[in-house]
């Protein structure tokens, strides 16, 4: 038997976070719970889940629990019922085979089972954490996520490669078209220089673990495994095999042209490209002038979509041509006002860079793919 009594906001908060580790359709169907262990020492309530790949444990304090015990139930019918009722107060009651939820004149009855048969999540043999800032960590991860190789990649772009050195972190994320890097300064507590290509879904899960109240998150890498630590409790995840490109020998340098556009033009110039925009890898040329930046898309089945913006530019003229949607992808993540961009000819990768720190380099369309 299991009872326990609280306020259901926290916990159901965990319980969304958990319940996003769970498959929709998981080889063992066990694998579709979520087990909840209260605490009667503690008045703390955990819910862990696994897929297998990432296990969870989060813990949701400041409950009464006057009898502890464990008890496994299906992760969306759990995390459902607590968001409905999320800010009441709740009664949990379970006595095989049905977890009891109480909220005012609301109850609900929901199936159990057997929580022998739940696989044992064991413990993550980390030997040392590092610590990242919150902020960073986020801005670092909404600034590379979109350039994570798709499933027809290679399998070592299917993640984000984090790097961390002493004096500096890196998150990295390539398709083998283009290749995002972030980087921040600061004091990690590592000897050597660490690395890890770790699945996105991993990091995802981190983020949503993350409270406005965490300054850092913990992190700690294994051979095989990450696992990061936060208020909300631990996550540890299998890191993906492999090795990542140099992506230091990939980032073209010293390139000889470059503009500084406005964001929100080149963006709105860019949606409006986008409108002929009939499958994922429909191109857009742009074309730098003296003064004045043209874009230009076509499509056979709709027509043409042209475009000039007013730029501060002397140099010769330069047509190059990319797959409108990885330019569209670095303007809507980025929050400045404008948008650096360097380049040199129709062949060669041009780099954007944001005043938040994204290096973001994006190959043209070769001869053969225009």
């Amino acid at each position: 038997m299991v009872r326990f009594n609280g306020e259901s906001a926290k916990l159901s908060e965990s319980a969304q976070v958990v319940s996003s580790v769970v498959s929709a359709n998981p080889a063992n169907p066990i694998l579709a719970n979520i087990k909840l262990v209260a605490h009667d020492d503690s008045g703390a309530v955990d819910l862990c889940a696994t897929d297998y790949d990432i296990r969870i444990q989060l813990r949701t304090s400041g409950l009464s629990v006057e009898r502890g015990g464990e008890v496994l139930l299906n992760a969306t019918q759990l995390t459902k019922t607590l968001s409905e009722i999320s800010g009441n107060s709740i009664n949990f009651v379970y006595e095989t085979p049905l977890a009891i939820i109480r909220a005012g004149k609301f109850c609900a009855q929901l199936n159990s089972a057997p929580v022998e048969n739940y696989p044992e999540l064991r413990e993550a043999a980390v030997e040392s954490f590092f610590q990242i800032k919150h902020q960073d960590f986020k801005e670092m991860l909404e600034n590379v996520a979109f350039a994570v190789g798709s499933e027809h990649s290679r399998f070592t772009l299917h993640g984000i490669y984090l790097v961390v050195k002493p004096d500096q972190v890196e998150m990295v994320t390539s398709d083998g078209h283009r290749l995002a890097l972030m980087r921040r300064r600061g004091e990690f507590k590592v000897d050597d220089q660490q690395t890890a290509i770790v699945p996105l879904r991993l990091m995802k899960t981190i983020e949503r673990m993350l409270s406005p109240s965490d300054k850092f998150v913990e992190i700690g890498i294994t051979e095989n495994e990450l696992t990061a630590r936060t208020s909300m409790g631990i996550v540890t995840g299998r890191l993906a095999e492999g090795i990542f490109p140099d992506y230091t020998q990939v980032i073209p340098k010293n390139l000889p042209h470059r503009v500084i556009l406005d964001r929100k033009a080149f963006y709105s110039s860019m949606r409006k490209m986008g409108i002929l925009f009939d499958e994922m890898s429909t191109s857009v040329s742009l074309t730098f002038t003296k003064g004045e930046l043209r874009l230009r898309c076509f499509s056979e089945e709709s027509g043409v979509n042209t475009d000039e913006l007013p730029i501060e530019y002397d140099g010769e003229e330069v047509k190059i041509e990319f797959v409108g949607n990885f330019l569209i992808d670095v303007l809507r993540v980025s929050k400045d006002e404008t948008i650096v961009f360097e380049f040199q000819d129709e062949e060669t990768g041009g780099i954007f860079k944001t005043a938040a720190g994204l290096v973001y380099m994006v190959m043209p369309l070769s001869s053969k793919e225009r």
